[in-house]
């Protein structure tokens, strides 16, 4: 399977030197900044990620690497020119992998979203819907709602359809997740300046 993952010039000079590389935590801003931790989430798609393609044959209790699979509803490399692809003004590196189909984890980045943002991922396909879901959602106890919402993040998994009913959208972002970066994978790297 063909990914892209943008990643700092560190992290690519390290896979360069040491020829697998793996999420370090220490770094992962997401998993320790105190205002904006999702290490809640990233612990649940660790576990999916267990449960769906196995535990990293190369670490163990590690979290996953991050690329793209669909950008813009194509399969191809992120375009680069546009911002969020790193820090302002930064030099970043693009990196083209071959990975196995089944040392992969696809998700639509849309929906994760509502992973990130504990939200429900529902059935709604208009506002009068979406209020309803809403209220019933409020009306149950909390435990139970947390399951509920919990389980409808499973959605983010259905990636075969692009979806936008004026509620969701979904389908036109796919990421893939994996555990390491393997220096035998890579096929192309480009480096450029993150707008």
């Amino acid at each position: 399977m063909r990914i892209w993952t943008i990643q700092s010039i560190d992290v690519w000079n390290k896979l360069k030197e040491e020829k697998i590389v793996t999420c370090d935590e220490k770094l992962a801003f997401y998993l320790k900044d105190e205002n904006y931790s999702f290490l809640e989430q990233y612990n649940w798609i660790r576990d999916k990620m267990i449960n769906r393609i196995g535990h990293s044959s190369y670490k163990s209790n590690i979290y996953p690497i991050w690329g793209w699979y669909l950008y813009k509803g194509q399969h191809k490399k992120p375009d680069l020119r546009h911002s969020a692809h790193g820090p302002l003004g930064e030099q970043m590196t693009c990196i083209e992998l071959e990975i196995p189909n089944e040392k992969v984890l696809l998700s639509d980045f849309e929906l994760w979203h509502y992973v990130l943002n504990n939200g429900y991922i529902g059935n709604s396909t208009n506002e009068e819907e979406l209020d309803s879901e809403c209220e019933w959602l409020d009306s149950l106890p909390k435990e139970k709602r947390r399951n509920l919402i919990e389980e409808s993040w499973d959605k983010i998994f259905n990636i075969k359809e692009l979806l936008n009913n004026g509620i969701y959208s979904s389908g036109e972002y796919i990421q893939g997740t994996f555990w390491e970066l393997r220096f035998d994978e890579v096929k192309k790297v480009q480096i450029f300046k993150a707008r």
